[in-house]
């Protein structure tokens, strides 16, 4: 299961679904930038 997220430093994991695989690097994005937070009362 670890193989599956890249190691620290890196920026591709070792493992890839076979639909992932020539998807190149992952990219890091902040939440609030791609999603946008409703607040609730639960």
């Amino acid at each position: 299961m670890q193989q599956l997220f890249p190691a620290e430093g890196e920026a591709v994991p070792k493992l890839r679904f076979p639909e992932f695989r020539g998807a190149g690097e992952w990219s890091s994005e902040i939440l609030e930038d791609v999603y946008h937070l409703k607040g609730t009362n639960s």
